[in-house]
């Protein structure tokens, strides 16, 4: 348990502090500029991609954890902006076209437009400080008034307006497995080399190229029933505890099990950052069922596909939020609204690796005091 008025520094890289529009992407398997990457970097004419290789790893890890943000590992190393800046001008000197780097980054120009090179290598020397400033929070002092539990009992109780951060971590003793720990999804699984084990799940693109990886391990999480498939944690019951002596403000979740929902929690002081399993979207015609639609498919492990526009992409997608995509309108709103009146954070069972939601700790006021309660 660290007791602090603020969370610990975070080190990675994010775009605008104002707006957190997507998830960050996950570190791959081995750089985050490898060929398993699902957006293919430009090739030269003989098909060699080497060329838009960047000469080196950047120094700081791309993204973190899974979309459950569980991963209790903490093997980070420190980010400055110096460092960043740095990198950037090496594979600037290096021959790196600019077109090249953004495609490495996962940003990218749109087909058609012409930019100079010199003008985008100078539009992301300008923006690489504000890429990743907003993801580091300002180190606080420990507070010097909090040091046991019966100090921590004491600002629980009273505190009136309390914003939790909820990871995988207060999921996993139900028997819901999270994705990177040891035990965890990715590491018990027989998965193959090409790097699918992360891709499956973490990436958009890839999914939409090539929904199976996903819906081979989709049904160890999937409701197998139309109700809960898991009981409630003591941790759940503690956060309904809060709502019901109307202490919680708002708990944001990065789980996708609905047991926050399953342990009587409101929906009004819940905010879903990752989706759930509750509904699924066709990709091509946008229309949503309910899971029931497509659990049958789901636990068969075969891709769901959409009877309504029958056509070749409509592959039905549970309402999780992959890497790539937005996260729900009400989670920026939400923290909005929270980011000035909460009166105390608690962060349980998140390693807060996952952007933008790692990045919350940092849009608390100076002096609102911050508990994190992690393994």
């Amino acid at each position: 348990m660290n007791l602090s008025s603020n969370a610990p520094p975070s080190k990675k890289q994010r775009a605008s502090d104002d707006e957190y529009e997507q998830a960050s992407p996950p570190p791959a398997p081995t750089s985050p500029f490898s060929t398993a990457d699902p957006k293919p970097l430009d090739r030269t004419d003989d098909g060699d991609s080497s060329a838009a290789m960047p000469t080196s790893v950047p120094p700081f890890a791309v993204g973190g954890g899974g979309a459950d943000g569980g991963d209790s590992s903490s093997d980070e190393s420190d980010v400055t902006e110096e460092a960043f800046m740095s990198w950037l001008v090496d594979q600037k000197k290096a021959g790196m076209e600019a077109g090249q780097m953004l495609d490495a980054l996962g940003l990218g120009v749109s087909e058609g437009v012409a930019v100079d090179d010199d003008e985008l290598w100078e539009a992301m020397l300008s923006m690489g400080i504000r890429l990743i400033r907003p993801s580091v929070p300002r180190a606080r002092e420990k507070l010097e008034n909090v040091n046991t539990l019966q100090d921590v009992a004491a600002l629980l109780q009273s505190s009136k307006k309390i914003v939790v951060l909820a990871g995988a971590g207060i999921s996993v003793s139900c028997g819901i497995p999270d994705f990177r720990s040891e035990n965890g999804i990715y590491s018990v699984r027989d998965w193959d080399s090409t790097g699918a084990t992360t891709l499956a799940f973490d990436y958009i693109e890839f999914f939409r190229s090539n929904p199976r990886p996903f819906f081979a391990f989709a049904k160890e999480l999937f409701p197998k029933s139309s109700g809960f498939t898991f009981v409630p944690s003591r941790s759940h019951y503690f956060l309904k505890l809060l709502e019901d002596k109307g202490k919680l403000l708002r708990i944001y979740s990065q789980n996708i099990d609905m047991l926050e929902h399953a342990a009587g929690i409101s929906h009004e002081r819940s905010v879903l950052c990752h989706g759930s399993f509750a509904t699924a979207t066709c990709l091509s015609c946008k229309r949503m069922y309910p899971n029931d639609a497509i659990r049958e498919d789901v636990l068969r492990q075969q891709v769901p596909m959409c009877q309504t526009c029958n056509s070749p992409d409509g592959i039905i997608k549970p309402d999780i939020v992959f890497f790539g995509e937005s996260l729900p309108r009400r989670f920026h709103d939400s923290i909005k609204s929270d980011e000035g009146e909460a009166d105390l954070v608690l962060v349980m069972g998140s390693s807060l690796k996952v952007n933008p939601v790692r990045s919350i700790v940092g849009r608390f006021q100076k002096d609102t005091p911050m508990i994190l309660i992690n393994r």
